[in-house]
Order: C-alpha cells, then sequence, then structure tokens
C-alpha cells in the first residue's frame, strides 16, 4: 500500500514501525500490515492520491530481533512480585532459593535475570 509522509519536518525519521527515513511529502510502499498502523498517525501518514501504479520506494520492514522473546520476559520479569519472581525460580530452574538472601522484590529480579542470563529461558 502507498503511504505519504505529512510530516512538516524535513526528514522524518520513523522509529516507531522501523521504515525509515522519509522526505515531507515522500510515497513510499509499505507492507499493507504496517501501512494499516501507520494511518492511525493522519498528522504524520496517508494514503496519497495517486495512481497506484506509480513507482515509488519500496519499505522492506525489519526483521525481528532474535532477543525478542527474552525481551518480553524482561519486561514482565519487570513486574513481578517477589513471590511470582521466586516461583519462577523454582519452577523454571528446579531451584529452591533462600528468600533470607533476597529481602526485596528486586533483588529476586536480579536473581531470576542472572540465572535467565546464564541458562536461557
Amino acid at each position: 500500500m502507498h503511504i505519504q509522509c505529512l510530516s512538516q519536518r524535513p526528514n522524518h525519521e520513523d522509529l516507531i514501525y522501523g521504515t525509515g527515513k522519509w522526505d515531507h511529502d515522500e510515497i513510499k510502499d509499505v507492507p499493507d500490515d504496517l501501512a494499516r498502523k501507520m494511518l492511525d498517525h493522519r498528522d504524520v501518514y496517508a494514503r496519497p492520491a495517486i495512481d497506484p501504479d506509480t513507482p515509488v520506494a519500496k519499505v522492506v520492514p525489519p526483521v525481528p530481533s532474535q532477543d525478542a522473546p527474552l525481551q518480553e520476559f524482561y519486561d514482565q520479569l519487570s513486574v513481578m512480585t517477589k513471590d511470582q519472581a521466586r516461583d519462577f525460580i523454582e519452577t523454571k530452574f528446579s531451584m529452591k532459593i533462600d528468600m533470607r538472601k533476597y529481602p526485596t522484590e528486586e533483588a529476586v529480579r536480579g536473581y531470576a535475570r542472572m540465572l535467565v542470563d546464564q541458562f536461557g529461558l
């Protein structure tokens, strides 16, 4: 799907969807699923009124990082309570931990993160 950049900045860089740098009024061919998300930002992107067969630059979406599942886990870990983090450690790594050594939520989370860094998910 063709998308046009409406940003008034001379060089707009899309950091949300990873489509790169855009000039004002530049038109690019963006994958449909990504284009639909971009069109939610009507102050920055729009569907241009041009012939769909007009040749324009094609956007290749970025390849998802292999660290994405790990980052998702870190995000979940950051909101775990002390008991949830302990349960994760005991379930995932089959370890009993002495909670006296980890008096705060952050200490237990840090230990869980260290184990995941060392042994993986």
